[in-house]
């Protein structure tokens, strides 16, 4: 009787749970910690291009990302006042990248491919996603 390898990932950012994604695929049974008491949300967009594309293409995101991508089309210059005194437009992103909402870590911890626990630390120990 063959039996299951366990994996413990610390850190629920994009690199831990791509990391449980992966090990999971392959068979291991995945246990993913986090220190903090929820997910990150918010912050500075995330840069999906050149290797990456790949990985999440595998990992059969891709379309998903790409319609939900964001991207500045013009940059605006305000004075003090709130008055746009200078724009410069912006290209479009080529159809192969992505900028997207950090919030979108949670579709790929989400998604049902995958079977990872994931434990969130709160007051009294950990809570299971």
């Amino acid at each position: 009787m063959e039996q299951t390898k366990k994996v413990l990932v610390s850190g629920a950012s994009f690199a831990g749970l791509t990391t449980a994604y992966w090990l999971n695929k392959m068979g291991f049974k995945v246990t993913v910690v986090e220190i903090g008491s929820h997910l990150k949300m918010g912050g500075t967009p995330v840069d999906i291009k050149d290797q990456t594309i790949d990985i999440i293409k595998r990992m059969g995101l891709f379309e998903q990302i790409k319609t939900n991508r964001i991207g500045p089309e013009r940059w605006e210059f305000e004075n003090s006042h709130d008055v746009t005194e200078h724009s410069v437009s912006l290209e479009k992103l080529p159809d192969n990248e992505s900028e997207i909402e950090r919030d979108l870590l949670l579709v790929m911890r989400f998604a049902p491919r995958t079977e990872q626990e994931v434990r969130l630390r709160n007051q009294n120990g950990f809570l299971f996603l």
